[in-house]
């Protein structure tokens, strides 16, 4: 599985490689593996606005669902997000399960490294904090040294802050 991902994750960054009619060219061992799979499942976050999560339709959309529609068709891939995701951690499962075959705009980490094999970085997003308007000004991690913090399960941010 570990190559599969590794293949489509590197689909999600070449560019470089378009043909005149747009769309990439391909060894014959990846056209092999593209043509052998035209829908691949991914997951996602339910709720990571706005790099993808689950509209007010119930359909996925976001940064990493438009990059998606862009590339699919050029790659000659449809990308389906998995149905019923409830959780990021539920997402996590099913890649472990091999239910799914990759996490779009998931960032590097130790644990993750064990498991998956990553390509360069295409996009990066910077993380904030958010605190109450009439609480005390946070302005870096050192003035969270005394407070309660509360993160998400299985999150790249929740893993830098422990």
């Amino acid at each position: 599985m570990n190559k599969q991902v590794l293949l489509i994750l590197t689909l999600l960054i070449g560019f470089s490689s378009f043909a005149q009619d747009g769309r990439i060219d391909f060894t014959a061992e990846e056209q092999k593996w593209i043509d052998a799979h035209p829908v691949v499942y991914h997951g996602y976050d339910p709720e990571w606005k706005p790099i993808g999560f689950v509209d007010d339709n119930g359909k996925y959309a976001g940064i990493s669902a438009d990059y998606l529609n862009l590339i699919g068709p050029r790659i000659g891939i449809e990308f389906k997000p998995y149905e019923g995701i409830e959780s990021w951690s539920h997402s996590l499962e099913l890649l472990h399960n091999g239910d799914i075959l990759f996490l779009p705009a998931l960032a590097q980490n130790e644990d993750r490294n064990k498991f998956l094999d990553f390509t360069d970085t295409y996009s990066s997003y910077s993380f904030v904090i958010v605190s109450l308007k009439d609480g005390n000004f946070i302005g870096g991690m050192e003035d969270l040294d005394t407070k309660k913090v509360v993160t998400p399960e299985n999150y790249f941010i929740t893993g830098l802050l422990e």
